[in-house]
Protein backbone atom coordinates (compact mmCIF):
# COMPACT_ATOMS: atom_id res chain seq x y z
CA UNK A 1 0.00 0.00 0.00
CA UNK A 2 2.81 2.36 0.93
CA UNK A 3 4.62 1.69 -2.36
CA UNK A 4 1.45 2.38 -4.30
CA UNK A 5 1.04 5.74 -2.61
CA UNK A 6 4.69 6.60 -3.33
CA UNK A 7 4.32 5.65 -6.98
CA UNK A 8 1.20 7.77 -7.33
CA UNK A 9 3.00 10.67 -5.67
CA UNK A 10 5.97 10.31 -7.99
CA UNK A 11 3.66 10.19 -11.00
CA UNK A 12 1.87 13.29 -9.85
CA UNK A 13 5.14 15.14 -9.34
CA UNK A 14 6.27 14.05 -12.79
CA UNK A 15 3.06 15.26 -14.42
CA UNK A 16 3.28 18.53 -12.55
CA UNK A 17 6.91 19.02 -13.55
CA UNK A 18 6.16 18.19 -17.18
CA UNK A 19 3.21 20.55 -17.24
CA UNK A 20 5.29 23.29 -15.65
CA UNK A 21 8.09 22.70 -18.19
CA UNK A 22 5.61 22.87 -21.07
CA UNK A 23 4.14 26.09 -19.71
CA UNK A 24 7.59 27.60 -19.36
CA UNK A 25 8.51 26.46 -22.91
CA UNK A 26 5.47 28.04 -24.53
CA UNK A 27 7.09 31.49 -24.95
CA UNK A 28 10.13 29.92 -26.65
CA UNK A 29 7.88 27.83 -28.90
CA UNK A 30 5.87 30.89 -29.83
CA UNK A 31 9.10 32.62 -30.88
CA UNK A 32 10.77 29.69 -32.66
CA UNK A 33 7.84 28.33 -34.67
CA UNK A 34 7.30 31.53 -36.71
CA UNK A 35 11.03 31.74 -37.35
CA UNK A 36 11.07 28.13 -38.59
CA UNK A 37 8.10 28.78 -40.87
CA UNK A 38 9.66 31.96 -42.26
CA UNK A 39 12.93 30.12 -42.99
CA UNK A 40 11.02 27.31 -44.71
CA UNK A 41 9.03 29.76 -46.84
CA UNK A 42 12.19 31.68 -47.82
CA UNK A 43 13.92 28.47 -48.92
CA UNK A 44 10.87 27.33 -50.88
CA UNK A 45 10.52 30.75 -52.52
CA UNK A 46 14.21 30.86 -53.42
CA UNK A 47 14.02 27.37 -54.91
CA UNK A 48 10.98 28.37 -56.96
CA UNK A 49 12.83 31.37 -58.38
CA UNK A 50 16.02 29.49 -59.24
CA UNK A 51 16.06 27.99 -62.74
CA UNK A 52 16.19 24.22 -63.00
CA UNK A 53 19.73 23.15 -64.01
CA UNK A 54 20.02 21.41 -67.37
CA UNK A 55 22.54 18.97 -68.82
CA UNK A 56 25.02 19.93 -71.54
CA UNK A 57 23.03 17.92 -74.10
CA UNK A 58 20.21 20.44 -73.62
CA UNK A 59 22.38 23.42 -74.60
CA UNK A 60 23.32 22.03 -78.02
CA UNK A 61 21.35 21.40 -81.20
CA UNK A 62 21.91 19.74 -84.56
CA UNK A 63 23.84 21.76 -87.14
CA UNK A 64 24.37 20.61 -90.75
CA UNK A 65 27.88 19.45 -91.67
CA UNK A 66 29.40 20.18 -88.22
CA UNK A 67 27.00 17.91 -86.34
CA UNK A 68 26.04 20.15 -83.42
CA UNK A 69 26.49 23.63 -81.98
CA UNK A 70 25.36 25.57 -78.89
CA UNK A 71 21.79 26.83 -79.02
CA UNK A 72 21.26 30.53 -79.64
CA UNK A 73 19.91 32.89 -77.00
CA UNK A 74 20.43 30.61 -74.00
CA UNK A 75 20.36 31.92 -70.44
CA UNK A 76 20.58 28.90 -68.19
CA UNK A 77 22.21 27.10 -65.30
CA UNK A 78 24.01 23.95 -66.42
CA UNK A 79 24.60 20.83 -64.36
CA UNK A 80 28.22 19.74 -64.38
CA UNK A 81 29.42 16.15 -64.58
CA UNK A 82 30.12 16.37 -60.84
CA UNK A 83 26.61 17.78 -60.09
CA UNK A 84 27.84 21.36 -59.60
CA UNK A 85 25.97 24.10 -61.48
CA UNK A 86 27.22 27.09 -63.47
CA UNK A 87 25.55 29.90 -65.39
CA UNK A 88 25.93 30.79 -69.07
CA UNK A 89 24.40 32.86 -71.83
CA UNK A 90 24.85 32.56 -75.59
CA UNK A 91 24.40 35.16 -78.32
CA UNK A 92 22.13 35.13 -81.35
CA UNK A 93 24.49 32.68 -83.08
CA UNK A 94 24.93 30.37 -80.11
CA UNK A 95 28.41 31.47 -78.97
CA UNK A 96 29.51 32.65 -75.54
CA UNK A 97 31.37 35.91 -75.07
CA UNK A 98 30.48 39.58 -75.37
CA UNK A 99 30.16 41.24 -78.74
CA UNK A 100 30.50 39.62 -82.15
CA UNK A 101 33.24 38.16 -84.31
CA UNK A 102 33.37 41.39 -86.31
CA UNK A 103 33.92 43.43 -83.13
CA UNK A 104 36.61 41.13 -81.71
CA UNK A 105 40.37 41.63 -81.82
CA UNK A 106 40.96 37.93 -81.21
CA UNK A 107 38.79 34.95 -82.15
CA UNK A 108 39.33 31.72 -80.21
CA UNK A 109 38.31 28.38 -81.73
CA UNK A 110 38.11 25.13 -79.78
CA UNK A 111 36.10 22.68 -77.73
CA UNK A 112 34.62 22.85 -74.21
CA UNK A 113 37.62 24.87 -73.01
CA UNK A 114 36.89 27.53 -75.63
CA UNK A 115 33.24 27.28 -74.60
CA UNK A 116 34.17 27.99 -70.98
CA UNK A 117 32.61 24.83 -69.61
CA UNK A 118 32.17 24.90 -65.84
CA UNK A 119 32.41 28.65 -65.08
CA UNK A 120 29.88 31.49 -64.97
CA UNK A 121 29.84 34.22 -67.61
CA UNK A 122 31.59 36.69 -65.33
CA UNK A 123 34.54 34.27 -64.96
CA UNK A 124 34.74 33.20 -68.63
CA UNK A 125 38.00 34.31 -70.31
CA UNK A 126 36.21 35.94 -73.26
CA UNK A 127 34.06 38.04 -70.91
CA UNK A 128 36.80 39.26 -68.58
CA UNK A 129 37.65 42.98 -68.74
CA UNK A 130 40.73 43.95 -70.73
CA UNK A 131 42.05 45.83 -73.73
CA UNK A 132 41.73 42.78 -75.97
CA UNK A 133 38.20 42.06 -77.19
CA UNK A 134 37.87 38.27 -77.42
CA UNK A 135 35.16 36.20 -79.11
CA UNK A 136 35.01 32.46 -78.55
CA UNK A 137 33.76 29.94 -81.12
CA UNK A 138 33.56 26.57 -79.42
CA UNK A 139 31.34 23.82 -78.10
CA UNK A 140 31.61 20.82 -75.80
CA UNK A 141 32.97 17.71 -77.60
CA UNK A 142 34.35 19.57 -80.63
CA UNK A 143 37.45 18.21 -82.35
CA UNK A 144 39.85 20.20 -84.53
CA UNK A 145 37.68 19.29 -87.51
CA UNK A 146 34.75 21.27 -86.11
CA UNK A 147 36.98 24.28 -85.49
CA UNK A 148 38.37 24.17 -89.02
CA UNK A 149 34.86 24.07 -90.51
CA UNK A 150 33.88 27.17 -88.51
CA UNK A 151 37.09 28.95 -89.54
CA UNK A 152 36.25 28.30 -93.16
CA UNK A 153 32.69 29.58 -92.71
CA UNK A 154 33.84 32.69 -90.85
CA UNK A 155 36.89 33.46 -92.99
CA UNK A 156 35.47 36.74 -94.36
CA UNK A 157 35.06 37.98 -90.77
CA UNK A 158 38.61 37.14 -89.64
CA UNK A 159 40.57 39.76 -91.55
CA UNK A 160 43.07 41.61 -89.37
CA UNK A 161 42.39 39.44 -86.33
CA UNK A 162 44.42 37.18 -84.11
CA UNK A 163 43.03 33.63 -84.39
CA UNK A 164 43.85 31.39 -81.43
CA UNK A 165 43.25 27.67 -81.94
CA UNK A 166 42.91 25.80 -78.64
CA UNK A 167 43.93 22.15 -78.94
CA UNK A 168 43.07 19.97 -75.95
CA UNK A 169 45.65 17.18 -75.80
CA UNK A 170 43.29 14.96 -73.83
CA UNK A 171 40.99 13.96 -76.72
CA UNK A 172 40.91 16.52 -79.57
CA UNK A 173 43.74 14.87 -81.49
CA UNK A 174 42.29 11.37 -81.29
CA UNK A 175 38.74 12.56 -82.05
CA UNK A 176 39.83 14.01 -85.41
CA UNK A 177 39.76 10.58 -87.06
CA UNK A 178 36.48 9.25 -85.66
CA UNK A 179 33.04 9.67 -87.31
CA UNK A 180 31.03 10.09 -84.11
CA UNK A 181 31.09 11.34 -80.54
CA UNK A 182 28.94 8.84 -78.67
CA UNK A 183 25.53 9.09 -80.40
CA UNK A 184 26.40 12.28 -82.28
CA UNK A 185 27.62 12.06 -85.88
CA UNK A 186 30.81 14.05 -86.28
CA UNK A 187 32.87 15.29 -89.25
CA UNK A 188 36.26 13.60 -89.34
CA UNK A 189 39.49 13.12 -91.26
CA UNK A 190 39.72 10.00 -93.40
CA UNK A 191 43.24 8.81 -94.20
CA UNK A 192 43.26 7.22 -97.64
CA UNK A 193 44.56 3.73 -98.31
CA UNK A 194 48.32 3.67 -98.39
CA UNK A 195 48.47 6.92 -96.38
CA UNK A 196 48.63 8.87 -99.64
CA UNK A 197 46.26 11.64 -98.59
CA UNK A 198 43.76 12.91 -96.03
CA UNK A 199 40.25 14.11 -96.72
CA UNK A 200 37.57 15.82 -94.69
CA UNK A 201 34.39 13.73 -94.44
CA UNK A 202 30.99 15.27 -93.64
CA UNK A 203 28.58 13.30 -95.84
CA UNK A 204 27.45 11.02 -93.00
CA UNK A 205 26.56 13.91 -90.67
CA UNK A 206 22.84 14.27 -90.04
CA UNK A 207 20.48 14.49 -87.06
CA UNK A 208 19.98 10.74 -86.66
CA UNK A 209 21.85 9.02 -83.80
CA UNK A 210 25.04 7.08 -84.48
CA UNK A 211 24.32 3.42 -83.72
CA UNK A 212 27.58 1.67 -84.61
CA UNK A 213 30.05 0.61 -81.98
CA UNK A 214 31.75 3.54 -80.29
CA UNK A 215 35.51 3.76 -80.02
CA UNK A 216 37.29 3.48 -76.68
CA UNK A 217 37.98 6.93 -75.30
CA UNK A 218 39.09 8.49 -72.04
CA UNK A 219 42.52 7.92 -70.56
CA UNK A 220 43.07 4.70 -72.52
CA UNK A 221 42.88 6.65 -75.78
CA UNK A 222 45.16 9.38 -74.41
CA UNK A 223 47.78 6.83 -73.34
CA UNK A 224 47.64 5.28 -76.80
CA UNK A 225 48.11 8.74 -78.35
CA UNK A 226 51.21 9.30 -76.21
CA UNK A 227 52.74 5.98 -77.18
CA UNK A 228 54.28 4.68 -80.44
CA UNK A 229 51.03 3.20 -81.80
CA UNK A 230 49.26 3.18 -85.14
CA UNK A 231 46.46 5.26 -83.64
CA UNK A 232 48.96 7.91 -82.57
CA UNK A 233 50.57 8.04 -86.00
CA UNK A 234 47.21 8.45 -87.72
CA UNK A 235 46.07 11.11 -85.25
CA UNK A 236 49.09 13.33 -85.87
CA UNK A 237 48.93 12.79 -89.62
CA UNK A 238 45.35 14.08 -89.52
CA UNK A 239 46.42 16.93 -87.26
CA UNK A 240 49.11 17.98 -89.76
CA UNK A 241 46.48 18.03 -92.52
CA UNK A 242 44.07 20.14 -90.44
CA UNK A 243 46.64 22.69 -89.28
CA UNK A 244 47.93 23.20 -92.82
CA UNK A 245 44.41 23.74 -94.09
CA UNK A 246 43.60 26.18 -91.26
CA UNK A 247 46.81 28.09 -91.94
CA UNK A 248 45.76 28.50 -95.58
CA UNK A 249 42.31 29.74 -94.51
CA UNK A 250 43.71 32.33 -92.10
CA UNK A 251 46.45 33.49 -94.45
CA UNK A 252 43.98 34.05 -97.28
CA UNK A 253 41.62 35.84 -94.87
CA UNK A 254 44.38 38.17 -93.65
CA UNK A 255 44.38 36.77 -90.12
CA UNK A 256 47.25 35.47 -87.97
CA UNK A 257 46.85 31.93 -86.61
CA UNK A 258 48.38 30.76 -83.33
CA UNK A 259 48.07 27.15 -82.11
CA UNK A 260 47.80 26.83 -78.32
CA UNK A 261 47.77 23.39 -76.69
CA UNK A 262 45.90 22.56 -73.48
CA UNK A 263 47.31 20.00 -71.04
CA UNK A 264 45.09 18.19 -68.56
CA UNK A 265 46.58 19.07 -65.18
CA UNK A 266 43.43 18.66 -63.11
CA UNK A 267 43.70 16.63 -59.93
CA UNK A 268 41.02 14.16 -60.96
CA UNK A 269 42.65 13.52 -64.33
CA UNK A 270 46.05 12.92 -62.78
CA UNK A 271 44.51 10.25 -60.55
CA UNK A 272 42.65 8.68 -63.49
CA UNK A 273 45.81 8.65 -65.61
CA UNK A 274 47.81 6.93 -62.86
CA UNK A 275 45.14 4.24 -62.47
CA UNK A 276 44.91 3.63 -66.21
CA UNK A 277 48.68 3.39 -66.63
CA UNK A 278 48.79 0.60 -64.03
CA UNK A 279 46.86 -1.69 -66.38
CA UNK A 280 47.85 -0.30 -69.81
CA UNK A 281 49.93 -2.36 -72.23
CA UNK A 282 51.48 0.91 -73.44
CA UNK A 283 52.68 2.07 -70.01
CA UNK A 284 56.34 1.30 -70.69
CA UNK A 285 56.42 3.58 -73.74
CA UNK A 286 54.04 6.29 -72.51
CA UNK A 287 55.39 9.84 -72.89
CA UNK A 288 53.00 12.66 -71.98
CA UNK A 289 55.06 15.23 -73.89
CA UNK A 290 54.41 13.55 -77.25
CA UNK A 291 51.41 15.74 -78.20
CA UNK A 292 53.25 19.01 -77.62
CA UNK A 293 56.35 17.79 -79.44
CA UNK A 294 54.31 16.67 -82.42
CA UNK A 295 52.30 19.89 -82.49
CA UNK A 296 55.48 21.93 -82.26
CA UNK A 297 56.99 19.98 -85.16
CA UNK A 298 53.87 20.46 -87.29
CA UNK A 299 53.74 24.20 -86.57
CA UNK A 300 57.46 24.53 -87.35
CA UNK A 301 56.95 22.85 -90.72
CA UNK A 302 53.97 25.05 -91.52
CA UNK A 303 55.56 28.21 -90.14
CA UNK A 304 53.05 28.84 -87.35
CA UNK A 305 53.58 30.00 -83.77
CA UNK A 306 52.88 27.33 -81.17
CA UNK A 307 52.21 28.07 -77.49
CA UNK A 308 52.08 25.05 -75.13
CA UNK A 309 50.05 25.97 -72.06
CA UNK A 310 51.79 23.19 -70.15
CA UNK A 311 54.64 25.60 -69.39
CA UNK A 312 52.25 28.28 -68.12
CA UNK A 313 49.57 26.46 -66.12
CA UNK A 314 49.36 24.25 -63.03
CA UNK A 315 46.76 22.27 -61.08
CA UNK A 316 45.33 25.41 -59.44
CA UNK A 317 44.25 26.58 -62.91
CA UNK A 318 41.69 23.73 -63.02
CA UNK A 319 38.46 23.13 -61.14
CA UNK A 320 38.73 20.92 -58.07
CA UNK A 321 36.09 18.43 -59.19
CA UNK A 322 36.32 18.76 -62.96
CA UNK A 323 39.04 18.76 -65.64
CA UNK A 324 38.15 22.20 -67.06
CA UNK A 325 39.75 25.53 -66.16
CA UNK A 326 39.03 27.27 -62.89
CA UNK A 327 38.40 31.03 -62.74
CA UNK A 328 42.13 31.40 -62.11
CA UNK A 329 42.86 29.47 -65.29
CA UNK A 330 40.46 31.65 -67.28
CA UNK A 331 42.15 34.81 -66.00
CA UNK A 332 45.52 33.45 -67.02
CA UNK A 333 44.35 32.52 -70.52
CA UNK A 334 42.68 35.92 -71.02
CA UNK A 335 45.86 37.69 -69.93
CA UNK A 336 47.95 35.50 -72.20
CA UNK A 337 45.77 36.15 -75.26
CA UNK A 338 45.83 39.85 -74.46
CA UNK A 339 49.62 39.88 -74.35
CA UNK A 340 49.80 37.98 -77.63
CA UNK A 341 47.49 40.47 -79.29
CA UNK A 342 49.38 43.51 -78.02
CA UNK A 343 52.87 42.25 -78.80
CA UNK A 344 52.42 40.86 -82.27
CA UNK A 345 51.25 42.46 -85.48
CA UNK A 346 48.71 40.38 -87.35
CA UNK A 347 49.88 41.89 -90.62
CA UNK A 348 53.58 41.20 -89.91
CA UNK A 349 54.57 37.71 -91.14
CA UNK A 350 58.09 38.04 -89.70
CA UNK A 351 56.97 37.45 -86.10
CA UNK A 352 58.59 34.14 -85.20
CA UNK A 353 57.22 31.38 -83.04
CA UNK A 354 60.17 31.82 -80.67
CA UNK A 355 59.40 35.51 -80.21
CA UNK A 356 55.74 34.76 -79.67
CA UNK A 357 56.44 32.12 -77.05
CA UNK A 358 58.62 34.66 -75.25
CA UNK A 359 55.61 36.95 -75.11
CA UNK A 360 53.48 34.09 -73.81
CA UNK A 361 55.91 33.34 -71.00
CA UNK A 362 55.88 36.98 -69.97
CA UNK A 363 52.08 37.03 -69.94
CA UNK A 364 51.74 34.07 -67.60
CA UNK A 365 54.53 35.07 -65.23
Amino acid sequence: MRNTVLNIARFGVGVLAGTLGLVLAIPAILILVPIWWIDLLVRLFRRALEPTPIGWEEIIEYAPEVGWKPKAGISAHVLNFNRDTWQLTTDADGWRGKGSVEQADAVVFGDSYAFGYGVDDEEFFADLPGDMRIKSIGSPAYSLVHSLLWMERMAPQLEGKLVVWLVYNGNDLADNVHPAQNQYRSPFVRIAAGDSACELVTEHVDSSPWTLNSREGGMAAFIELCSPTEQSRRAFQACDFLIRRANDVCREAGARLVVMSIPDLSHLSRLALARELEKSQHAAHFDEEVPDRELQAICDRVGLPFVPLAVHMDTADYLERDFHWSPRGHRKVARLIGELGRDMSVADPTVSATALESVARKASA
